[in-house]
């Protein structure tokens, strides 16, 4: 499943290719417009229909390497949730904070 959150780039375009790449399991979900990040995310979990989850941005600050790893221990370790956490950000207080502010903060 992948979500569109409204974005004016080519994330549609790119997802339309994915879907032919991989195959029709690769869905997309196309907002009309940017709802932020949270709306997007539920948009996707709302659409899923497999018995896991994996929520990820598409801006690869989280490596997708890491999610059979994650998924084997959420299956083989019979737990509800799997988190991780980014230790080497590579993104600085101006590209993580001031693009998530509302035009109202």
């Amino acid at each position: 499943m992948l979500v569109d959150d409204g974005s004016s780039d080519a994330t549609v375009e790119r997802a339309l290719q994915s879907a032919k790449e991989y195959g029709p399991h690769v869905r997309i979900v196309e907002l009309t417009r940017n709802f932020k990040q949270t709306a997007a995310m539920q948009a996707g979990i709302d659409a899923a229909r497999g018995d896991v989850i994996v929520t990820m941005d598409g801006d690869l600050q989280n490596d997708p390497i890491d999610i059979p790893r994650m998924v084997a221990r959420l299956l083989n370790e019979d737990l509800d949730l799997v988190a991780g956490w980014r230790q080497n950000r590579q993104d600085g207080l101006v590209l993580r904070k001031i693009p998530s502010r509302s035009p109202t903060s």
